[in-house]
């Protein structure tokens, strides 16, 4: 009887421990926005994001995480946060941030430029994360404008017949 209950209190410990390195992450929340919903191709295309701290400390040691999805021109990309100057958008997508003192937030805007072949859709994903892992994660997806080459114009007589 002894012997079990000695197997049972260290796994006891561990999920407490989860639970509580779970309640610390709930008080980081992030919200991602593209605009617009929908966007041609050579257009440009922003992304939204704001990070915001609900609990009473202050989150440091934190980035974000927000590769750029396959269709962005990932050279021209660019961010800015709280308003500041643009800055050209780090290659592998992830963005140290200064400390977000208690009850406030940090809001990132990133611009980018739609590729002439990008696909249908573009569907993007933000983290915040530490070094325990992700803190808190939303997606978001933007429709990409169908365009086509009909090829040249042409001209028929009023009446007349066009074979395409």
């Amino acid at each position: 009887m002894r012997r079990g209950s000695a197997r049972v209190q260290p796994a006891l410990t561990a999920v407490l421990l989860c639970i509580a390195a779970w309640a610390v992450r709930a008080d980081v929340s992030i919200d991602l926005a593209a605009d617009p919903a929908a966007v041609g191709r050579g257009e440009t295309l922003g992304y939204n994001i704001r990070i915001e701290n609900t609990g009473p400390d202050a989150v440091d040691g934190a980035s974000l995480s927000f590769p750029l999805p396959a269709g962005i021109d990932q050279w021209s990309a660019d961010v800015r946060i709280d308003g500041g100057s643009w800055e050209p958008y780090p290659a592998n997508g992830l963005l140290p941030l200064a400390p977000i003192p208690a009850t406030e937030d940090r809001l990132l805007e990133i611009r980018v430029q739609v590729e002439l072949g990008a696909p249908g859709a573009l569907a993007a994903t933000a983290q915040v994360i530490d070094d325990n892992g992700p803190l808190a994660e939303e997606s978001a997806e933007v429709n990409v404008l169908p365009s086509v080459d009909a090829g040249p114009d042409r001209i028929v007589e009023c009446g007349g017949s066009l074979t395409l």
